[in-house]
């Protein structure tokens, strides 16, 4: 049984990373990742909207330190604290699961 008083946020790491040629033609390729940040209580309708969510995102090749700094910042946003039930919805990258986890 759920606890009332325990919020829950859900993360879900998008599957729009991609690879984004840099616009020097000798340059590598860089990697732009995205992550919503939303309470389950936010999906709304027959359809099963989001109605409000937040998105944190990056494409700097930092060792995705602003990308989990942002994703924190949003997670706040949405009402994160110590109690908070957090899901996490990603794929079987590594890259998506450092991301994840706080």
């Amino acid at each position: 049984m759920e606890d009332e008083n325990v919020e829950n946020i859900t993360i879900a790491k998008e599957s729009i990373t991609r690879r984004i040629k840099d616009k020097e033609v000798y340059k590598r390729s860089f990697e732009a990742m995205t992550n919503i940040i939303y309470k389950p209580k936010s999906i709304k309708g027959k359809r099963k909207c989001i109605s409000r969510c937040l998105c944190a995102s990056s494409t700097l090749s930092d060792g995705q330190e602003y990308m989990k700094k942002t994703r924190l910042m949003a997670a706040k946003k949405q009402g994160l604290s110590k109690e908070t039930e957090v899901t996490a919805l990603c794929d079987s990258a590594v890259n998506c699961w450092e991301i994840a986890e706080f």
